[in-house]
């Protein structure tokens, strides 16, 4: 059975049809059945909406967080990628500090989607993902996941400086100086502290203003403590001191109010307080712990370091012998704790624990907290042994150094298949240009032929003519002396027929020679006719 042929004029249909119903689609349907995009709030607008529910993290904790943020969103119908990234943004941080992991990354992976599915050229969005990536770095990296973290913080670091944006890179270069911190490098961990202050000197924040002020106090805290582990207690008290005057000149520029400003202070007295503790200072050292403690252990302080800070005072009256003292500090921590759990204040709950029965003689008590100590010291070693490990600045160097070799890789492929494209098309030329040349080589043959052959048709030509010329020549000669004798013998044949004496037996002989003389005349007439005819055609071809 024949296949049926289509004829071109369905076709012609066809593709108009699809056309239009492409143009009716694109013009006329889809604008209605898109999603009106959301307007851009303002960063300072959210971010107030989402200070409310982290406010609520330190009294009810960050369940009741996450059900503000949700039920916030919605009364204010708050819509778009914009709201929908910083809530999974919160939502990762909310889960993380209760170490529910999946989630917490589940909800860091979404944020970073939604932000990366938008233009880089924007600056908002550019910054939107270079957080992302760096907060899921943080996630995943306090998980011990250290080389998946390493990868997030190159992207993150990565993307800001393919941007230009070195002041939004100061995030690496903290978290790079906290790492070495707790690896105990702290010379390292100094520099990298001072690398991120002189960016906040160099940068301005606009609309940020109590972020740099902040941080730029926590960095000269930081710094503080690096000296003070280093046992340079000057440059350590120096810091202190500048730590100190940037809460004031803060408070008095209206970057924060005076809460804000004693919760500072109280992070720095904390500092003070153990530079006062390593130089023998005991009282005073005593004075500044309670000092940090009356600003940080406070429901909307800073829990993490009052923990820490009760740990410190409680070693310190452990070694002053302080029994009464050191108890009631350690009650107070161990309710701090069941509220707001702290891996390392545990740690050191634990081992203040059996070394204070141990003062008291309390031997099963004693060996009970040191058998938890010793369990917790090691799980936490094990779990954090990667992160000790790991130098987190020579693991960004060496992914970069790896992109950089993956992308010489890529030019030298790239390279080569240039260079064998330029070979394939100088070979090709190289082809062209030989028979272009072995063409105007046997065209020059060809032309030598023909012409040769034209000189010798010319030749041939010439010496017909000539001969022709002779041929004629010679019948006009021939003719014109014929036409005399013809013409006399019909002249004679007249004039013996016209005589008296003519014999009549005669005249038939006559009249023959007469007729066939004048055919021959005739002949000769044609003949001297046809020679003046070539002669006009020889004239007219020239």
């Amino acid at each position: 059975m024949p296949v049926k042929k289509y004829q071109p004029i369905f076709w012609f249909k066809a593709i108009c049809v699809s056309i239009a119903a492409f143009l009716i689609y694109t013009l006329v349907l889809a604008p209605h059945l898109q999603e009106p995009k959301a307007p851009w709030i303002p960063q300072a607008q959210l971010g107030k909406m989402f200070s409310l529910a982290d406010a609520k993290i330190a009294k009810y904790g960050p369940r009741k967080a996450i059900y503000v943020a949700d039920s916030l969103c919605k009364a204010k119908n708050l819509h778009g990628d914009q709201v929908n990234m910083l809530l999974y943004s919160h939502y990762a941080f909310y889960y993380q500090l209760l170490n529910v992991r999946d989630s917490a990354i589940l909800f860091a992976d979404s944020a970073i989607s939604i932000a990366d599915r938008h233009p880089m050229a924007d600056t908002n969005w550019l910054r939107y993902s270079f957080s992302n990536h760096f907060n899921k770095g943080n996630l995943l990296y306090a998980f011990g996941r250290v080389q998946p973290a390493v990868d997030e913080f190159f992207k993150a670091k990565d993307k800001v400086e393919k941007a230009g944006e070195e002041c939004h890179a100061f995030q690496i270069y903290h978290l790079i100086g906290l790492v070495m911190y707790r690896q105990q490098q702290y010379n390292a961990a100094k520099s990298y502290f001072i690398r991120t202050m002189q960016i906040f000197d160099k940068c301005s924040v606009p609309g940020r203003v109590y972020n740099y002020d902040h941080l730029r106090q926590e960095m000269l805290n930081n710094i503080a403590q690096c000296y003070e582990n280093l046992a340079r207690y000057d440059s350590a008290r120096i810091y202190c001191q500048k730590a100190l005057a940037q809460v004031r000149r803060s408070e008095n520029a209206g970057a924060y109010d005076t809460t804000t400003g004693n919760l500072n202070r109280g992070v720095v007295y904390g500092t003070i307080a153990q530079i006062f503790n390593k130089t023998g200072h005991t009282d005073s050292s005593e004075v500044f712990y309670k000092k940090s403690l009356q600003f940080t252990n406070k429901p909307n302080g800073d829990i993490s370091d009052a923990q820490l800070t009760q740990v410190n005072l409680a070693g310190l009256y452990l070694n002053e012998k302080q029994s009464p003292k050191l108890k009631n500090t350690l009650d107070s921590l161990s309710i701090s704790l069941k509220k707001h759990y702290n891996e390392d204040a545990l740690l050191g709950w634990n081992r203040l624990m059996y070394q204070y029965a141990s003062v008291n003689r309390m031997k099963l008590q004693e060996l009970n907290y040191y058998k938890q100590y010793i369990s917790m010291r090691d799980s936490i070693a094990e779990a954090k042994r990667e992160q000790m490990e790991t130098d987190l600045n020579e693991a960004l160097n060496a992914r970069s150094q790896r992109l950089e070799i993956s992308l010489l890789k890529k030019d030298n492929q790239l390279g080569k298949i240039y260079l064998w494209i330029v070979l394939s098309l100088s070979f090709l030329a190289v082809v062209i240009i030989a028979l272009v040349l072995f063409n105007y080589r046997r065209s020059r043959r060809n032309v030598k032929v023909l012409t040769d052959l034209n000189d010798q048709i010319s030749r041939q030509k010439n010496a017909l003519e000539q001969a022709n010329r002779n041929k004629d020549r010679i019948l006009s000669v021939v003719a014109h002396d014929l036409r005399s004798p013809v013409g006399a013998t019909i002249y004679l044949a007249d004039l013996m027929m016209m005589e008296d004496d003519f014999d009549a037996r005669l005249a038939p002989s006559l009249g023959l020679m007469k007729q066939t003389s004048q055919d021959a005349l005739e002949l000769i007439n044609e003949l001297l006719d046809l020679h003046a005819n070539n002669d006009e055609l020889v004239k007219g071809a020239c």
